[in-house]
């Protein structure tokens, strides 16, 4: 789905697009680099937000030092016309070498000039800051990309604990109590079976292939089909812990009264029923939704679970310390010894314990003002400056598909990182990252920060101690980039190398000092259709969680399918080539490729007729093999359209194709998933693998074939011919193409060629 690595850092499309940033506002990229060597800026924040694009041949060499793979040369940044129409999507940073490098630059030239304050000074702004974000024209001082860690000095932070202690206290009326054996927090965080940890750790040590017991339930509407795996150990934490229940129901949970949960039993979504016992249970969950409709919902239901995970922690600390301080009172009044002092372990390394994974910040808003309704608190700090980075009402062209409005209306910056703190009676935004509890970011923000080397090296370990992990809309993340995401989680739950002054260890829970984080972290991974990268999450390799997983596997109708969706009689050829392992499926693709399909093309080519073929590829490399292939060693009569091209060459392929002048266009997934161009003159469709998403099969055929039609390009739809390449190894794929029940037929039938129409 995504580039490889070594294309991270290009663009995918023109410069004829303006970034978004805050509240509608736009940025211009001009030739100022050297008018800034001449004029130090007074602050990095001011600085960052002159950067204007440098000149083309200046920057490449000194973005190299940094980025090996920047591009040798302009190919991907000329301008040019759009035939009509702009382009549209998430214009990533990480696809933009140049912005990304000055935004790094700039975050780590800012430390540097800010040696040059004295503390004092720092700990004034650092207050204006966090007390009062919405000071007059404060929000022309943040900087727009919005991943700035704020310090906290730490007589504010005593001062917000001790009024956090002084309201339990006044509020003894402190809601039921969670510490019973039945609640998930408790059994599974607070006070989880010692020798069941131990064991089960022994156990991966001297094997490392253990196999789960696993389990198969399909729904009552027969929609999904639940997977679930159990730790394999002996000692289980127990069979209602462990076993599946796709009816679940709030009242069994010790939600926190003071939340606003915006659903109750009586009104509740399938979708949140499926996964509520799951998720409530600290279970790992991977969950494809039908439908970006069913979005909020789940948004609704994991962002409940966080503010009640963050409020049973945070609770659960000042009782200890109410008991704590009771006891010393007693110490010194002569009524307890130094043996009755309690044994408190509530704590890990860091304050924050929830990190969720967004890829853009319209997405990251949406989760944030579902965070705030959820809170039931009154006071929100920093609100207006939120609003102002996050919200924007801008919208792409009424004509786009439904689901591309619903992904990139709004603001589709992707570079960026927010913590927020939760005190008795307070939300706190742009919270410094290790006094957060929850922090939203996207990987390329997040990845940013984990990378900048400053003098304080502890700028990676706030992320040491999560317990609760959300990857959501995980699809989009995987077109942005998926290694991004296989960076953050080398970084989740490594213990510190340097620990604060006033950390105590007397209160760090055991498993934390043990670094058995990855038998107890929940991951939770949402998106429309589930990949094996989202599976993989869930993985031994990344998690091995004792309370068990759950991956819901989705059961496509013949209606719901993508063949489904097509209301014109067309003739759909799949074929299927032969492949033993899934490692060898790129080579023996490649060689049906040529030997079935290239004649096709040829064909194609050679024709005098309107229209020509577009071929469909999904994933990069093979898009780069075989267009290296029908340039070199054949000739076919070809264009080609990637991610990297730059306007101009969109303009001219897409006019010379849609002209006759090229007969086959090779046309890749990502450049689709971001833009949704209007292809013009296509005649036959081969789809070198299966879509990811079935909306793009059905978008292909018919918006590119009815165009057609509509201008006689297509004089006779029974002369159009699709062909679907495909292996036994693609049947998660073709399932989504022809519907579920098909699949066993197509994938081990005793023919090769199967033909709807």
């Amino acid at each position: 789905m995504a580039g490889p690595q070594r294309n991270n850092h290009k663009r995918p499309f023109g410069n004829s697009q303006k970034r978004t940033f805050g509240n509608s506002q736009k940025r211009s990229f001009g030739n100022s680099r050297h008018d800034q060597t001449n004029k130090k800026p007074k602050h990095g924040r001011q600085q960052m937000r002159e950067i204007k694009r440098m000149g083309r041949r200046h920057q490449n060499e000194e973005a190299k030092e940094d980025f090996p793979d920047f591009p040798e040369n302009d190919e991907g940044y000329e301008s040019g016309d759009n035939i009509g129409e702009e382009p549209s999507g998430a214009m990533s940073l990480e696809n933009n070498p140049r912005q990304a490098y000055d935004a790094l630059m700039v975050l780590l030239d800012n430390g540097k000039d800010e040696k040059k304050t004295t503390k004092k000074s720092e700990k004034n702004t650092a207050k204006v800051q966090v007390i009062d974000g919405n000071i007059p024209g404060n929000e022309d001082e943040e900087t727009e990309y919005g991943i700035e860690d704020i310090d906290e000095d730490e007589e504010s932070v005593k001062k917000e604990d001790e009024e956090d202690q002084n309201d339990l206290s006044e509020d003894e009326e402190d809601e039921e109590d969670d510490e019973a054996s039945s609640d998930p927090f408790e059994y599974h965080f607070a006070n989880p079976q010692e020798s069941i940890l131990e064991n089960f750790e022994q156990q991966v040590s001297k094997d490392s292939t253990l196999k789960w017991q696993s389990t198969k339930t399909s729904t009552s509407d027969k929609q999904y089909m639940a997977i679930g795996q159990s730790a394999p150990i002996e000692e289980q934490l127990s069979k209602g812990k462990q076993n599946i229940r796709l009816d679940g129901n709030l009242e069994q949970f010790k939600i926190k009264s003071r939340m606003n949960i915006p659903f109750d039993d009586a009104n509740i979504t399938n979708s949140q029923k499926l996964i509520l016992d799951s998720v409530f249970k600290y279970k790992d969950v991977v969950f494809p939704y039908q439908h970006y409709k069913d979005e909020s919902s789940i948004r609704d239901l994991y962002a409940a679970h966080a503010v009640n995970h963050i409020y049973k922690t945070r609770d659960r600390i000042l009782k200890n310390n109410l008991k704590l301080s009771t006891y010393k009172e007693a110490l010194e009044q002569g009524k307890a010894s130094v043996e009755d002092e309690p044994e408190l372990r509530d704590q890990s390394f860091n304050r924050p314990k929830v990190l969720i994974l967004l890829p853009t910040r319209q997405a990251c808003f949406a989760v944030g003002e579902k965070i705030i309704e959820i809170s039931g608190l009154q006071t929100v700090e920093n609100k207006k400056r939120f609003y102002a980075q996050y919200y924007s009402d801008d919208k792409v062209p009424e004509y786009k598909s439904n689901d591309f409005k619903y992904l990139f209306d709004g603001n589709s910056n992707d570079f960026f990182c927010l913590g927020m703190k939760f005190t008795r009676k307070t939300l706190k935004f742009y919270s410094a990252f290790n006094q957060s509890d929850i922090i939203l970011a996207s990987p390329l923000g997040l990845k940013a920060i984990l990378e900048k080397k400053e003098k304080n090296k502890n700028n990676k370990d706030f992320l040491s101690s999560i317990e609760v992990f959300v990857v959501d809309q995980a699809n989009s993340l995987q077109y942005q980039n998926w290694g991004n995401v296989s960076y953050i989680l080398k970084h989740l739950n490594t213990i510190p190398e340097n620990y604060s002054e006033d950390l105590d260890f007397s209160r760090i829970r055991m498993w934390a000092i043990n670094n058995q984080f990855k038998y107890l972290r929940q991951n939770l991974v949402f998106g429309k259709f589930s990949t094996p990268e989202m599976n993989n999450l869930i993985g031994n390799k990344h998690s091995l969680n004792l309370s068990g997983k759950v991956k819901f596997k989705r059961n496509f109708t013949s209606d719901e399918s993508g063949i489904g969706q097509i209301v014109f009689k067309l003739r759909q050829v799949f074929n299927r080539f032969e492949c033993e392992l899934p490692v060898n499926d790129p080579n023996a693709r490649f060689n049906y490729f040529k030997t079935n399909i290239v004649p096709f093309l040829k064909e194609q080519s050679d024709d005098k007729e309107g229209g020509g073929a577009l071929v469909y590829l999904p994933d990069y490399s093979d898009y780069l093999r075989v267009k290296n292939y029908l340039r070199y060693e054949t000739s076919v009569n070809f264009c080609s359209l990637d991610e990297y091209s730059s306007q101009s060459k969109l303009t001219k392929y897409r006019d010379g194709f849609a002209k006759g002048k090229y007969k086959v266009m090779l046309y890749t997934e990502r450049l689709h998933h971001y833009n949704r161009f209007e292809i013009k003159g296509v005649r036959n469709v081969v789809f070198y693998k299966c879509p990811s998403d079935e909306t793009y099969y059905s978008e292909i055929l018919l918006r590119f074939l009815g165009d057609s039609m509509m201008r006689d390009v297509i004089k006779d739809i029974n002369l159009s011919v699709v062909k679907i390449m495909y292996s036994k190894w693609d049947a998660n794929l073709l399932e989504k193409i022809v519907g579920t029940q098909r699949v066993p037929v197509l994938c081990f039938g005793s023919n090769e060629i199967y033909e709807f129409k």
